[in-house]
């Protein structure tokens, strides 16, 4: 790819911001050589902090300088500043709302030689679940520029995603309004509408050229502001209701896949066809259905009745028998408690025994076996 990289701006944009506010200051998980934060080092050495590899000591540590006033840019690898420190980010910045902005490099699946644990694609859709939290993605290092200014000025909690390697631009320098919230149309089109954040929108217009080759009037807009989306420009979009597509750089909500088992069981409780007059009976089919019974179903639930029927009778007789056998020696002054239903003392004993009377209610219950 050839440009200059989006992290390349930011770390040079640091830089000028840092000669312009003296409350600002730039935190690195020892990646400021990557993440181009090396840059406010030697200007503002200062005004740096290195915390190590440890990105949510990290986190506490801008949570606390803005608390204190300060204006904290952390920055790291985007599956080290959203993945493993998503805790950190939710319960320390977002919760409180406090002004820490975030920028997270080498995002997306165009870190190629950095393998697939360093390509982070859930970064998006984790920050964007963070009450306040501000999510954008800069289309070229113009934008990144502009982005990371606006990001100072915004109140709150910022998340700004750069990319490892460069791109052809697709703004002029001398020409650019970014706005947080706001989409913009790069090439007007009829026929289908992309809408595009990040490194694939220099891939959407140059499709777009080459389509309009073959009679294609594409629409191109970048959308770097993923949070809070300009849904006032959607809803404009959905009135002329031309086709819509959005090429990703993240990842897509996959379907949930059922495991081999939960596959066996579906397809074995499937319906099965069935002829005219038959009803759905609930087995398996493995038994003939003729006028809308099943021999098999009707004698589950004959049997099912009948232990129900009988369940109630034998456990309560049963445990009122075991019960009686068990019973120790109550003392009288239990018993006067109890007199009114039915149970007789002995003149002898002040106490009962398995062979005084049972109370009337217990006696019902074992002779009628309910």
């Amino acid at each position: 790819m050839s440009g200059v990289a989006t992290r390349e701006a930011y770390g040079k944009a640091l830089v000028e911001l840092g000669k312009l506010h003296e409350d600002m200051v730039v935190l690195d998980a020892d990646l400021a050589n990557a993440t181009k934060t090396q840059y406010f080092k030697d200007a503002f050495p200062d005004r740096f902090i290195d915390c190590g590899i440890a990105e949510a000591d990290m986190t506490g540590i801008a949570a606390g300088l803005a608390t204190c006033g300060k204006v904290p840019f952390m920055s790291s690898f985007a599956m080290f500043a959203a993945g493993r420190n998503y805790e950190q980010v939710r319960n320390s910045i977002g919760y409180p709302h406090l002004n820490v902005k975030i920028g997270a490099t080498h995002a997306g699946i165009s870190v190629g030689e950095d393998g697939a644990t360093h390509q982070c694609l859930e970064d998006l859709a984790l920050m964007r679940e963070i009450p306040g939290m501000t999510v954008m993605c800069p289309a070229d290092d113009i934008e990144a520029k502009a982005m990371v200014f606006a990001a100072y000025e915004h109140e709150g909690p910022v998340f700004m995603r750069f990319s490892r390697f460069g791109v052809e631009p697709v703004h002029d320098e001398n020409n650019i309004n970014f706005q947080i919230g706001k989409g913009e149309v790069l090439r007007n089109g009829t026929d289908l509408t992309i809408i595009a954040t990040g490194l694939p929108v220099r891939a959407a217009l140059d499709a777009a050229n080459a389509l309009a080759a073959d009679g294609l009037d594409i629409r191109v807009i970048n959308m770097p502001t993923i949070k809070p989306a300009d849904c006032d420009r959607r809803r404009a979009l959905d009135c002329r209701r031309p086709g819509q597509r959005g090429p990703r750089d993240h990842r897509r909500e996959p379907r949930p896949r059922l495991s081999p088992w939960h596959q066996r069981r579906l397809r074995r409780v499937r319906p099965r066809r069935r002829a005219a007059g038959q009803v759905r009976t609930g087995c398996r089919g493995d038994c003939e259905v003729r006028e809308g019974t099943c021999e098999i179903r009707e004698r589950g639930i004959k049997l099912a009745r009948t232990s129900l029927a009988r369940v109630p009778r034998t456990v309560s007789a049963g445990l009122a028998r075991t019960s009686l056998a068990r019973i120790p020696k109550v003392p009288a002054r239990s018993a006067r408690l109890s007199r009114g239903s039915g149970t007789t003392l002995s003149t002898n004993s002040q106490y009962l025994t398995p062979s005084d009377p049972v109370p009337a209610r217990l006696a019902g219950v074992i002779n009628s076996g309910t």
